[in-house]
């Protein structure tokens, strides 16, 4: 039977935002979704949608590339309103990005069959949707933002551990890390990000790239793409 990846979704601390920065994330965020929709070769084949006010549901077609969407929902999330903190340099006081107080989301990614897709993802059901259900759920206390459950524990095993460490760095990403990540996911290569997608120099966007751990996070998800999906009993 065909696999699926349904991912659940939740906004960290949406609850204590000020109605108007919670207004334009919200904003921000759905946009976002149409954009990673239009994506084909990500395989969304139902395209994301809000519930309870501050979480949200999609499903995919393309369970290997469940990875690279987490990863770009995580990144559209962080790139959205940076904070910018005061240091002392040279006995100037300049604004750095900080990793600290962005809005994040908790991601949880369930890969199984589905028996109904309706065309609204509440009305669907399977076993792709009741492991990320479940999965969510249970991420609130660890405070894991990032996590995967499959057929196979084997495998399950093997992900929890990599998908942990993945967590950590985007933890630490900034603004301006996350904005050049999310372009670098949809494909951009460094020259494009800076000349259309950017007001940076080329030397720029590599540092940042090089500030988030790009290199190792490409590896992985090649990595994933690559070889997950036949790992899963079907």
């Amino acid at each position: 039977m065909a696999l699926y990846a349904v991912i659940n979704g939740d906004i960290i601390g949406s609850t204590k935002m000020p109605e108007k920065k919670r207004d334009s994330y919200l904003k921000h965020l759905k946009e976002g979704f149409e954009r990673l929709k239009k994506e084909k070769s990500l395989g969304i084949i139902r395209n994301f949608e809000m519930y309870r006010g501050d979480s949200f549901q999609g499903a995919l077609g393309k369970p290997e590339k469940a990875l690279r969407v987490v990863l770009l929902l995580r990144s559209l999330s962080r790139m959205n309103q940076p904070t910018r903190i005061k240091v002392n340099i040279k006995a100037k006081k300049v604004l750095l990005d900080s990793a600290f107080d962005v809005t994040d989301l908790r991601l949880a990614v369930g890969v199984g069959t589905i028996t109904k897709l309706a065309n609204k993802l509440m009305e669907s059901d399977g076993d792709a949707f009741h492991r990320s259900g479940r999965l969510i759920d249970s991420m609130k206390k660890p405070g894991l933002n990032l996590a995967i459950d499959t057929p196979s524990e084997k495998l399950n095993k093997e992900l929890g551990a990599s998908w942990a460490l993945i967590d950590a760095v985007v933890n630490k990403w900034t603004a301006s890390q996350a904005e050049v990540i999310y372009y670098s996911l949809l494909g951009y290569s460094q020259i494009e990000i800076a000349n259309t997608q950017l007001r940076a120099t080329p030397s720029a966007v590599n540092q940042r790239l090089k500030g988030a751990s790009w290199s190792a996070l490409e590896k992985m998800i090649a990595y994933f793409e690559e070889n997950v999906p036949n790992k899963i009993e079907r």
